[in-house]
């Protein structure tokens, strides 16, 4: 029964991992299964069997919370479930720390040294933490471990006994499963990395975003005369509407990920905004410096928050979706106000992207729904916030808000 445990386990965590890799169907029940109910109650059995065995049951006890709870936080986060960041701070903040410096403190009878390598250890969960969450200061935590375990290393080549404190009280099938959990706990890691090159052209594409919104908006303001104000107030106060309802979205993102942090902006000017709230009553853009994010990379929450745990089922309760809904409101109510009128000069219609709100409503039509990886018939909040980053989300949906601008544009122009 154990043996067949064994093997379930490690089969579906490896077989959840690879689909999920590739984006295949069934990825999600065999993490669920895997991570989520056969290697909690492998380890369970295995706390029965080490607490006969074993002399230190407060060893063994720790041990095992801190295996579940990392499992667990490592499933969270690869469903994009809530709560993932508050089970990895308990595990690699508390339970880790704790199970190496009690290992240490009884081993130091049996072991010489045994009790500083296991305060040495203590730190590497606690680094690994502040690269997953990406907390500031990340830098020089990694800096520190890494003098530590170079101090750890040289001490094992002096003491080869002091090895001894990084094994894990339970061996055998216990430690095969262990390193199948380290490596989709890598896998986890490798998944949220992104290269600073490409932080540096997000945080920059941002910037000139908003850049673009102001000179679109003042070209749209030169089609606005005595004749067509009326009209012209009423598509402004709908495109506000819709550019505050956008900016809401985007500064709750960024407030569920720990708000701004002045001391992370670097190689910006000076006169760059750290934020600069849009006026409600305004047609103008909430200005962020996406630098001072923090959390950059996070993309537990703009998918959830946006769309929902599926891609292929949005949530109707999400923003996404109100979004998107209010996007194609946007376009129809631009169609009440011109009463169907496209009157373009040559000029205009060589510069705009469509020649007619017909034209813009039927591109983005065609767009709503299209074939996705293997799935038939994403929506395109799902296609464009699936596994996206809340840089990524937040450049994303500052494209959708010049969109719009230029709609507005090209409603007044046909005035």
């Amino acid at each position: 029964m154990k043996k067949a445990l064994e093997i379930i386990s490690a089969s579906g965590l490896v077989l959840g991992l690879i689909f999920k890799l590739f984006h295949w169907p069934g990825c999600d029940l065999l993490l669920i299964f895997s991570l989520g109910l056969f290697i909690p109650i492998f380890y369970l059995s295995e706390l029965v069997s080490g607490w006969k065995s074993k002399p230190s049951k407060f060893l063994i006890l720790v041990n095992f919370l801190a295996l579940s709870t990392l499992t667990e936080s490592i499933l969270f986060k690869l469903m994009h479930w809530p709560g993932s960041d508050m089970m990895l701070i308990i595990s690699l903040w508390f339970l880790w720390p704790i199970y190496f410096i009690s290992k240490g403190i009884i081993q130091r009878k049996e072991v010489k040294g045994t009790l500083l390598n296991g305060m040495f250890y203590s730190i590497f969960p606690i680094a690994i933490l502040f690269v997953l969450m990406h907390w500031p200061g990340v830098d020089s935590v990694k800096i520190f471990a890494f003098s530590i375990l170079l101090i750890v290393v040289a001490s094992s080549f002096l003491r080869k006994e002091s090895v001894k404190l990084i094994e894990l009280n339970f061996s055998g099938s216990n430690t095969k499963i262990t390193s199948l959990v380290i490596f989709a706990f890598l896998y986890l890691i490798g998944s949220r990395y992104i290269s600073k090159g490409v932080l540096d052209h997000e945080s920059y594409t941002q910037i000139e975003l908003q850049e673009k919104f102001q000179l679109e908006k003042e070209l749209g303001d030169r089609y606005i005369n005595k004749n067509n104000k009326a009209k012209a107030n009423s598509i402004d106060a709908e495109t506000a509407k819709l550019i505050h309802l956008i900016d809401d979205v985007k500064l709750d993102i960024i407030r569920q990920v720990g708000d701004l942090n002045p001391s992370e902006i670097r190689r910006f000017d000076t006169d760059v905004v750290l934020w600069k709230k849009a006026d409600s009553e305004k047609l103008e853009l909430t200005e962020i410096n996406l630098l001072a994010v923090v959390n950059k990379f996070n993309f537990d929450v703009p998918m959830h928050e946006l769309i929902g745990p599926d891609i292929r089922r949005l949530d109707p309760s999400k923003p996404g979706l109100k979004i998107w809904n209010s996007f194609l409101t946007y376009q129809r109510s631009l169609l009440k106000v011109l009463e169907v009128s496209d009157s373009l000069s040559k000029k205009e219609i060589e510069r705009a992207e469509y020649q007619s709100i017909e034209d813009l409503l039927s591109y983005w039509s065609e767009k709503e729904h299209v074939d996705y990886f293997d799935f038939n018939n994403v929506h395109w909040m799902g296609r464009t916030f699936d596994h996206s980053t809340v840089l990524q989300s937040i450049v994303k949906l500052t494209e959708m808000q010049l969109e719009i601008i230029r709609m507005r544009n090209l409603a007044l122009s046909g005035l």
